[in-house]
């Protein structure tokens, strides 16, 4: 009897265990999801601007109207490298002819470039209709009226043309494939064209049979999206296209007067430390402020304002030197090991490691993007050890700590080298020391006369 109890107990234990494993798993799953959301954002043609949307990528229906941009989009792009989104203005806009930064949380446009794109550029009437951004974070338009690609500056907001095209072009789609393959759909017909972007030559590769424009390549499928119809209103659906068979997989209807569209997937960027004083001399025996100028710049934890669960270390670069001390100065706390991490009061994290040669900080919740960058600027270092003319070399070192909220792609980390050199002792006098050593000179060259002198005159007198 207790040998089948037993086996009971262990089959009743061993089920629970799988029960507990599977809901596990799909928790799991959804958080995977969570963190890798694809996103099809849009626009919306309304009067004079458009408005930014979120659609259903499975059945292209409206999932959110998320706001205005302030201005009439002609083309959509997320920036693959830094997780923005762009969008290129019509040239019928009558407050500006340029590229933007749209806000995904309140789809709000903002000029890169005050002046627009070249203005003394010949061609500079006619409409970018479209832009792209490579994986390497290269960002590429189509100008429809001279019909060709170009090169975009993503800092100043400017043009260059690349190279003749030979193609006439209207109602087109510019993407790269999760090759990185550029290609353009065209026309009535959807002509599609492979593109080299070193000389801006098209070659043809196929047609769909009809209008898929202002689309983009669906990051895991790659499978075109594409709007069926062009004009600033009426009924809207997305062209579903497998370009690698020139076929149309699927018609999705969607909302009115639907004009642009591009996928997002929200990806973790590395971070990266700025305005960082390479070389510092720094005076024997003394405590000094490694780098009160330093600054974090991470895209996602900035976006959020929160380095909750971010590593911040320093160490001597090579490996830790036991005489090297870290301290604190202005509104950072004491750095004593094992206790709270403060700033002006305010706990920012915790102080893991401060001995032998390295300190580790683990920033928490209150660790805003601000907060952060007066920590890493109140930092001081010490070693009495160093030598006149000794080189030190000191690793700063930030790992995000993403586990998925800040995007795809996991903990990222960045590093940096500070090299401070010990004043020599033998320097440059100052300009006091000047004058002391002037003064000297002055009396021992008068006292030297006066000895010759009385020399001379006992050589007289005898």
């Amino acid at each position: 009897m207790n040998l089948i109890r037993n086996t009971k107990n262990r089959v009743y234990y061993l089920a629970c265990v799988a029960i507990v494993c599977f809901f596990m798993n799909i928790l799991f799953i959804q958080n995977i999801q969570a963190a890798n959301e694809l996103s099809l954002y849009g626009t919306i043609l309304s009067g004079n601007g458009s408005t930014f949307v979120k659609l259903n990528p499975d059945t292209g229906a409206l999932i959110e109207t998320i706001g205005e941009v302030g201005y009439k989009v002609n083309g959509l792009a997320e920036d693959k490298a830094t997780n923005k989104m762009y969008g290129c203005t019509s040239s019928h806009d009558p407050n500006y002819f340029g590229l933007i930064e749209i806000n995904i949380e309140t789809g709000a446009g903002t000029p890169v470039n005050a002046n627009g794109w070249n203005i003394d550029d010949p061609d500079n009437e006619y409409a970018i209709t479209n832009i792209t951004v490579n994986f390497n974070g290269e960002m590429y338009a189509w100008v429809q009226g001279f019909d060709d690609l170009v090169r975009i500056n993503k800092i100043t907001g400017t043009k260059t043309r690349i190279g003749e095209s030979n193609l006439s072009t209207y109602a087109n789609g510019l993407d790269f494939n999760s090759s990185d393959i550029l290609y353009i759909v065209n026309g009535d017909e959807g002509e599609y064209y492979e593109l080299n972007t070193a000389t801006g030559a098209a070659n043809y590769i196929g047609s769909l049979g009809e209008t898929a424009h202002h689309g983009a390549f669906h990051p895991t499928t790659n499978i075109w999206y594409g709007v069926n119809n062009y004009g600033d209103a009426g009924e809207r659906s997305l062209v579903l296209a497998d370009l690698s068979t020139g076929t149309v997989t699927n018609t999705l209807p969607t909302v009115d007067n639907f004009h642009t569209l591009a996928f997002y997937i929200k990806r973790n960027i590395a971070p990266q430390f700025s305005h960082l004083n390479t070389t510092a001399i720094i005076p024997k025996m003394e405590v000094v402020t490694i780098d009160a100028n330093v600054s974090l710049e991470d895209i996602n934890l900035d976006l959020l304002n929160n380095y909750d669960g971010a590593i911040f270390s320093i160490s001597r670069n090579g490996g830790s030197n036991a005489d090297d001390i870290f301290g604190s100065t202005g509104n950072l706390g004491v750095l004593n090991e094992g206790n709270a991490l403060t700033l002006n009061g305010t706990d920012v994290g915790t102080v893991t490691t401060n001995s032998n040669g390295t300190l580790t900080l683990a920033f928490n919740a209150n660790a805003t993007s601000g907060r952060v960058d007066e920590v890493i600027r109140s930092i001081t270092y010490f070693n009495e050890e160093l030598l006149p003319r000794s080189r030190v070399q000191l690793n700063y070192s930030l790992n995000d700590g993403n586990t998925g909220e800040q995007g795809d792609g996991g903990a990222k980390t960045d590093t940096a080298i500070i090299t401070l050199i010990v004043e020599d002792f033998y320097s440059l006098p100052t300009l006091n020391e000047y004058g002391f050593m002037l003064f000297a000179l002055i009396l021992m060259m008068s006292a030297m006369r006066m000895m010759q002198t009385v020399k001379r005159g006992r050589v007289s007198s005898s």
